[in-house]
């Protein structure tokens, strides 16, 4: 990398550039999954102390979401590397890296390079991980569960009563400083915590004991100070109560003295032993050895296994939501670019689930569902129906292909707004590294702009096709040998392209033909306005009343008069987007689109598209859509639309989902031009199970991933 950023390298000759050409390259940004991206920049993993690779969140504060804490700087990076390149020994970097995880990283050498800026948070690694986490663990998907709000976590472990009343004991009587040497075991701490509401899953113990201080504080416990601010009971002038509970518990778990004498004070034996009504003299291990004597015939009939009561055994999103997911999967319809999910999701026989395919499902699956589902089910599930939303929000932000600042600012919002209700509509869920990294995406949407810009996409493809190449495990060879097949693959392109050299081919010319003119097409494709058009060799003849049509829209938007003979395209495309009539393809035929003379943006159909190109009389090609545009709903059922009139997808928020009618408009269809297009729309048949719809309706989501929102 050092030799192509500077000075460059010259290759000899390609099929573009014959004389040859100098090239300088440089990578600017890594983009890749947190492991491998934070070992290229010499950064601690998300799994040491400090989690992050943009600020110095420490793993006891992984559950505060917020970007308060300070930032990581590259000067102060440099400082640690100097001090780990220069540690004595193994043991002293070890040192160093536990304290500031940092190391030296070859990256270094380049002027331009920053491991908190060229190496980003992989957007499609982040989104892939964040809607699993939701959906798989959080919302616990499952074809087994029933419906319900669990109200216990899935497991915990079982404490006794002695422990119990040792730990209420703790925090009623204990001072903060007196309370952070107790030695609560965790098992207790969660209880407590599970107890009074407050979150602990995946928190350390130290973390959950200063929770429980705060909690302390605001039942007026104890003051800022720490101090308690009523007076202790007057029984506990004779003896520390809280140290014989504990005492007490550690006996009721002893099963020989010494593990006793490790667990205890000789003061606090002594009480038990006077409580019990036995000798309280002797040595420590006297006593420890009198009072298991005493204590073992009865140990299990005064213990008593505590747990915490509640249904555990259910899931937000239970067999029957996920039926009801499924069925409607079977009702959509959605575009060849977009990534289908597999409808048997949440099963072993799914196998694993891509980004794209959980972008799929989110974007378009769940929202339809849970939308219909969930909107008048109850607070409970409508908070957790709008916490989902708010998190989907943010991921199609990351799959805009343009931004702005606002697109932004709604990212920041979504995304807060998702982590602000996190902990308390999941309670029994963990937080994980990936939850707080999220919060610094905004950063590198300003930086770089589009997420669709970094992501790791292209990467993975380009993995793929190195995973195709031969390479015999020639160790040293291998960046020969890919340059070598890219270079030959590219040379043979260029050639196959060519007519002259198919038809020389014969046969296997026509294979190859048809091959390219998924890629490539030759006389069938004409191109404007960046758009590319497939259509047969030979025109077809309009009815007098679509040319009627077609003349008196060119009339009113100073277009060339069409003729008779048009070409009917069987596609037309932009990039990646396909654009078909019905006939050919349902799902790339329904659009977005703004209706022409109006303000008005509707859905619809795509019935024709005709082309007239210098072949039948037009200088250049004059591209023209036919629609038929889904029936807006009526007076009676427009009430009725629960996703327009959300207030996080509806017409009062992102505009992304509205209900028609099944059928398409009848009578003449619309005309309108390739400028016109939105977007794709992805649709699905609504369940109307209830029958309060006077027609079959659908449910239409924009896919609109590039236009600005009119404001």
């Amino acid at each position: 990398m050092s030799e192509h950023y500077n000075p460059g390298v010259w290759i000899a000759r390609t099929h573009k550039y014959p004389n040859g050409r100098h090239i300088r390259s440089a990578a600017l940004v890594e983009s890749m999954d947190s492991s491998a991206a934070r070992s290229w920049a010499g950064l601690g993993s998300v799994a040491h102390s400090i989690l992050c690779s943009s600020c110095y969140i420490p793993q006891n504060c992984i559950d505060e979401f917020n970007i308060s804490f300070p930032s990581r700087s590259m000067s102060t990076h440099l400082t640690h590397v100097d001090l780990w390149r220069s540690a004595p020994n193994e043991a002293a970097r070890n040192a160093l890296w536990k304290k500031h995880a940092a190391r030296h990283s070859e990256w270094l050498c380049f002027p331009f390079w920053s491991p908190f800026i060229s190496s980003t948070i992989a957007p499609m690694h982040w989104y892939r991980n964040i809607l699993e986490k939701q959906l798989r663990e959080n919302m616990d998907w499952s074809w087994v569960k029933s419906n319900g709000i669990p109200t216990a976590p899935k497991a915990t472990k079982a404490i006794t009563q002695l422990e119990l009343e040792w730990g209420r004991m703790a925090l009623q009587y204990c001072t903060r400083q007196q309370l952070e040497k107790t030695g609560l075991t965790e098992g207790l701490l969660r209880y407590l915590c599970n107890e009074r509401k407050i979150f602990n899953i995946g928190l350390p113990a130290k973390r959950m004991l200063k929770d429980l201080d705060t909690w302390r504080q605001e039942v007026h416990i104890i003051n800022s100070a720490g101090m308690l601010t009523s007076p202790l009971p007057n029984d506990w002038a004779l003896h520390n109560r809280e140290a014989a509970a504990k005492a007490s518990f550690y006996l009721s778990k002893s099963s020989n003295a010494e593990f006793l004498v490790r667990k205890s004070r000789v003061s606090d034996l002594q009480f038990l032993c006077s409580k019990f009504g036995l000798k309280s003299e002797g040595t420590h291990l006297q006593l420890s050895q009198r009072l298991v004597d005493y204590y073992r015939p009865t140990r299990e009939d005064r213990t008593g296994v505590l747990n915490l009561t509640g249904d555990n055994n259910v899931s937000v999103l239970g067999v029957e939501t996920m039926t009801e997911i499924q069925l409607d999967m079977e009702e959509t319809i959605i575009p060849a670019w977009l990534k289908n999910p597999p409808k048997n999701f949440g099963t072993i026989s799914h196998g694993k689930i891509g980004a794209e395919e959980y972008k799929s499902l989110a974007m378009v699956s769940m929202t339809i569902s849970l939308v219909r589902i969930w909107h008048n089910a109850g607070d409970a599930y409508i908070q957790r129906l709008n916490h989902f939303l708010h998190l989907m929000l943010a991921v199609r932000v990351l799959a805009l292909q343009s931004i702005s600042k606002s697109n932004i600012g709604e990212f920041t919002y979504h995304y807060q707004q998702y982590l602000r209700n996190l902990k308390a509509l999941y309670p029994h869920c963990t937080v994980v590294p990936t939850q707080h990294l999220g919060l610094h995406i905004p950063k590198f949407l300003e930086k770089f702009g589009p997420a669709t810009r970094f992501n790791e996409n292209p990467c993975e493809m380009f993995i793929g096709m190195l995973q195709e190449v031969p390479t015999n495990w020639r160790v040293g060879e291998l960046e020969y040998t890919f340059h070598k097949e890219f270079a030959l693959a590219s040379n043979l392109e260029a050639r196959l392209i060519e007519p002259a050299v198919r038809e020389a081919l014969g046969e296997v010319g026509s294979l190859i033909q048809d091959y390219f003119n998924t890629r490539h097409p030759d006389n069938s494709g004409h191109f404007a306005d960046g758009w590319e058009y497939t259509h047969p060799s030979t025109t077809s003849i309009l009815s007098e009343e679509v040319r009627t049509l077609l003349a008196d829209f060119c009339r009113s938007r100073g277009l060339r008069t069409p003729t008779r003979r048009q070409f009917i395209c069987t596609k037309m495309t932009n990039g990646h987007l396909v654009y078909q009539p019905e006939a050919n393809a349902i799902g790339n035929s329904q659009i977005l689109f703004d209706v022409p003379g109006t303000a008005t943006r509707t859905a619809g159909r795509i019935e024709a598209i005709c082309v007239q190109t210098e072949e039948v009389g037009s200088q250049t090609p004059q591209v023209l859509l036919l629609l038929r545009p889904f029936k807006p709903l009526n007076s009676i059922d427009n009430p009725l639309d629960i996703y327009s009139s959300h207030p996080l997808i509806g017409a009062r928020g992102a505009r992304i989902a509205a209900m028609f009618y099944e059928a398409t408009s009848p009578g003449l269809p619309i005309v309108i031009q390739p400028k016109d297009i939105v977007a794709h729309i992805a649709t699905c048949r609504y369940r109307d199970n209830s029958r309060r719809f006077t027609a079959p309706c659908i449910v239409a989501i924009s896919l609109d991933l590039k236009h600005t929102r009119a404001q």
